[in-house]
């Protein structure tokens, strides 16, 4: 009797082991996530010179967000600290639900908070960064902050552009 009371438990000690309920890594780490007025971001964003920067619109119910994102966070484990990603949503449950189900680390998330009298449009306008049309949209800045170009997300070589020496 003690030895079929002592195998249950090692069974169960190594299916908790082998079990996803029982390995942390089976699990998406906490995604870093930051609520931003639009102003702040833009201040941010200025006041990162001195290294190239891919600055993306978009937003998790985007079916071409979603397809973009694996080019994004190569980018950033390529190039660490030089993805910019600012989310559009405004049902933070549905963007929970995404970044719960997707793990997109190292990314951090900047959700641009909806504030009176600001735009993100508006904030990004003295960095020479045009409205946002459609999503995602890839904004490339240079080390002196210039936009190099501007454009829908899937016809923009990011890892191109931040590899390459120069602008």
């Amino acid at each position: 009797m003690m030895r079929l009371a002592l195998l249950r438990v090692v069974f169960l000690g190594v299916f908790f082991l082998y079990s996803p309920l029982g390995n942390p890594s089976a699990y998406a780490a906490p995604q870093s996530v930051y609520h931003v007025p639009p102003n702040d971001i833009a201040s941010y964003i200025a006041g990162q010179k001195g290294r190239k920067r891919a600055v993306v619109v978009w937003a998790s119910w985007c079916p071409y967000c979603r397809k973009d994102m694996s080019q994004y966070i190569a980018a950033e484990k390529n190039h660490p600290g030089s993805m910019v990603m600012l989310s559009i949503d405004e049902d933070l449950e549905q963007l929970r639900a995404y970044l719960d189900h997707r793990n997109l680390a190292p990314l951090k998330v900047i959700i641009v908070k909806h504030t009176a009298g600001q735009s993100l449009d508006n904030a990004l306008s003295p960095l020479g960064i045009r409205p946002v049309r459609s999503f995602p949209t890839v904004i490339l800045l240079d080390e002196k902050n210039a936009v190099v170009r501007q454009g829908d997300g899937s016809s923009i070589n990011i890892e191109q552009f931040l590899g390459s020496e120069g602008s």
